[in-house]
């Protein structure tokens, strides 16, 4: 069920890329340069998005 999924970005994994945040349609990611990606649960819509597009299997 979507509805109970939560992500959330492993900083040890996370290459600081940017490509989940300019893949979430809920600009529910924030990031800067250089720095480990936060997902704000409460705007995620918990489509995947950024979950597919990760390359380095930071999101889970």
């Amino acid at each position: 069920c979507a509805a109970m999924l939560s992500f959330e970005v492993d900083p040890d994994l996370c290459k600081k890329c940017g490509l989940c945040f300019k893949s979430c349609p809920a600009d529910a990611i924030t990031w800067k340069k250089k720095e480990v990606a936060v997902i704000d649960k409460d705007k995620c819509v918990k489509c995947m998005s950024c979950f597919d597009k990760c390359k380095f299997d930071s999101i889970f």
